[in-house]
């Protein structure tokens, strides 16, 4: 409470919270979000994979983009890491097809799409 105001950090984390408690109270959801974050860190540990991704992109003429790992502690970086794996489904189905990687199922790709329109909706 410097200068009189009062903090609006406790603010940001209990909306942070909230969120998150909303993320993961559906089940679903949240099963599909942790196939997600596998796919992430797949391409955030390998270089090797990175590069097949790369490759895959410059073949499906898709941007170059990398795969995009959330953050536990911020909801939105959940919302980028949606975003990232949505706009290279097409890279990450071909990737799949010749390597051993979790793969999304089409209710899941729905529900990421779904999710993420809600998000963009919201943040407006």
């Amino acid at each position: 409470m410097e200068a009189g105001l009062p903090s609006t950090g406790c603010v940001e984390h209990t909306l942070q919270l909230r969120v998150k408690r909303g993320l993961t109270s559906q089940r679903h959801l949240e099963s599909a979000l942790a196939l997600c974050r596998k796919i992430a860190t797949h391409f955030s540990h390998s270089t090797r994979a990175k590069e097949k991704l790369r490759e895959l992109q410059r073949t499906l003429q898709l941007p170059e983009h990398a795969i995009i790992q959330d953050v536990q502690t911020r909801w939105n970086s959940t919302f980028y890491m949606i975003g990232s794996l949505l706009k290279q489904k097409l890279a990450l189905v071909n990737y799949a097809t010749d390597n051993d990687i979790t793969e999304l199922n089409k209710a899941q790709w729905t529900l990421m799409r779904t999710r993420s329109a809600y998000f963009v909706r919201w943040r407006m």
